[in-house]
């Protein structure tokens, strides 16, 4: 139910809580955009829901590792390394 009328107030609506309702509610809704605002600044700050260059980055971290393990020489480092930092 909704409400009642007996001719001076509606009663059920808020239950009495009046501008404190009021203020709750507002509370509320600021609470719940401020919650959707900060997760989707969180997940465009995170490089793996929203990849930028994740590829090139990752395809470095390879390149950077086998010319430490010693699988590739400096001069193939240098020629891979200038081509994936062209893309």
């Amino acid at each position: 139910m909704i409400g009642y009328w007996n001719g001076y107030e509606t009663y059920g609506n808020m239950g009495g809580w009046g501008p404190i309702g009021f203020l709750a509610m507002i509370v509320f809704w600021a609470l719940v955009i401020a919650l959707i605002v900060m997760l989707i600044k969180r997940l465009a700050n995170n490089e793996n829901i929203l990849p930028n260059n994740t590829h090139r980055n990752s395809a470095l971290e390879l390149l950077k590792e086998r010319y430490a393990k010693g699988e590739i020489d400096t001069k193939e480092y240098e020629e891979r390394k200038k081509v994936l930092l062209r893309k």
